[in-house]
């Protein structure tokens, strides 16, 4: 006599066995994402370690150096981004813009590349000390200080605007960039080739 009871039986084993797979299947996705989180944990507090460790003046011990200071005038249209002109933001990615007139966008502007550490840190103090060709030796110091702490990915753009570089036809006759540390210790120190010749020797202009 046939068994009717045996699909039914055999439904459930089977049934059973699904169940236990999905679960099986559920754990070890799951097992995944938690190591997967894991790592990218490890991950992140590795990389904030490795920034920490490289805070200029702060954490980072080796040589600062400028690698190149590039100097030229903009006008207000020349400083803005196509990122500015479609989010009304100016990029900062990877940059740290200072001007001595927050306000005015026009004047002489310093591309500075630091090599060495990774960050500059928060209240950090940068002296650009400039002799124009127009004033003669008469040399002006600006201070800039920076706002946050800010990755050194690419440049540091300090900009002489507004009153402080209104002729564009000025010159840079020489220059100095001090860094100091928030506690007020110099970090860096770098002249240009012109400052660094004794007064006596430089050409008059």
């Amino acid at each position: 006599m046939l068994d009717r009871t045996y699909p039914l039986e055999f439904s459930k084993r089977m049934s059973k066995k699904v169940k236990l797979l999905f679960l099986s299947l559920i754990c070890a996705a799951l097992c995944l994402a938690f190591s997967a989180c894991a790592s990218d944990s490890e991950s992140e507090k590795e990389e904030a370690q490795d920034l920490d460790d490289n805070i200029l003046g702060i954490s980072y011990t080796g040589e600062t150096k400028v690698s190149y200071c590039n100097i030229a005038y903009m006008d207000e249209d020349t400083t803005r981004s196509i990122y500015e002109i479609f989010t009304g933001e100016e990029f900062s990615q990877g940059y740290l813009t200072l001007r001595s007139q927050p306000n005015e966008r026009a004047g002489m502007y310093f591309y500075i590349m630091i090599s060495g550490p990774d960050s500059i840190p928060l209240a950090s103090t940068i002296e650009l000390s400039v002799d124009k060709i127009a004033e003669g030796a008469k040399a002006t110091t600006y201070t800039f200080t920076v706002p946050e702490t800010h990755s050194l990915l690419r440049e540091i753009r300090l900009g002489l605007t507004g009153k402080d570089w209104q002729d564009p036809k000025t010159k840079v006759n020489a220059f100095r960039i001090v860094i100091k540390n928030p506690g007020g210790k110099v970090v860096l120190d770098h002249k240009s080739w012109l400052w660094s010749m004794p007064k006596d020797s430089k050409p008059n202009e």
